[in-house]
């Protein structure tokens, strides 16, 4: 399971569709310790609650089963048929009772998430297995697109915020090669890795740093025609407009982490 289609979704409601791509990959961690992984329907319905205030997104569920088959996998298998139990993630605060069924048919156990919210300090009676490791830092890549007076934003579908070209760096590929071929892919045009220049690597937030890149040229494209080559699990793009704007304001359009960054490259050109 790619996380990647995952990253731009964080605040859209999980659907069956999700699930059954959630369990086909729990099923795969699992399956070494003899353990099939179901949800029920309340599930579904628990999972987009708006009780748990800020949405449960894959990247979490994902998250949940991984840590939860490394640390717990075979104490979980242990239990036996008509345990009951709690998976509390100390990180994101979700917390998912289940219970074990013997399948007669399959012969092995199933391990049916019964429901799940995002409650801190959860309480229950039942066992209590604990996540605690912290969540993968993420590096990106990202290119600030300018002829030294205006340059290029994004906006991601579906968002109330604009953003520069940049995506996650796949394994083993250099930052430089990266930030092009995501410039690529969210705007359709092509630019050359070895004119891109290193500015320097920022800290978004607390599971995510960015190695941002200039390209500065005389000859911008049109953003008019710029289109987006990537595509969400819904099938949406991931990108939906384009267009340049001075520095001095930028700070209307994007986030402050961002913000503060852009406005050190206006100084640059001395904006």
């Amino acid at each position: 399971m790619r996380l990647k289609q995952y990253l731009t979704e964080e605040d859209k409601p999980i659907t069956q569709k999700d699930l059954d791509k959630l369990e086909v990959y729990a099923d795969k961690l699992f399956k070494a310790v003899g353990i099939d992984v179901e949800f029920t329907k309340h599930f579904l319905e628990r999972v987009n609650d708006e009780r748990n205030k800020k949405q449960i997104n894959m990247i979490e569920l994902i998250r949940l089963f991984r840590i939860s088959r490394k640390k717990h996998g075979k104490k979980i298998a242990k239990l036996g048929p008509d345990a009951e139990a709690v998976i509390e993630d100390m990180v994101t605060d979700i917390n998912m009772p289940f219970v074990l069924r013997w399948d007669n048919k399959s012969q092995e156990l199933d391990l049916v998430a019964k429901t799940i919210m995002r409650k801190k300090g959860f309480k229950t009676s039942n066992l209590t297995l604990t996540l605690e490791e912290k969540p993968v830092k993420q590096t990106s890549a990202g290119v600030c697109l300018t002829d030294g007076t205006i340059f290029l934003i994004t906006h991601p579908t579906g968002k109330n915020f604009w953003e520069i070209p940049k995506g996650l760096i796949d394994e083993g590929e250099k930052p430089q090669w990266a930030a092009a071929r995501e410039f690529f892919e969210e705007t359709g045009v092509k630019v050359n890795a070895g004119k891109l220049k290193f500015f320097k690597k920022i800290k978004l937030h607390k599971t995510k740093d960015v190695i941002l890149y200039i390209y500065e040229t005389d000859k911008l494209p049109n953003a008019n025609t710029m289109s987006c080559k990537s595509f969400m699990a819904s099938g949406l793009p991931e990108t939906d407009s384009w267009m340049y704007i001075t520095f001095d304001k930028i700070e209307t359009y994007v986030r402050p982490e961002l913000y503060n960054v852009l406005k050190k490259i206006g100084r640059l050109y001395e904006i």
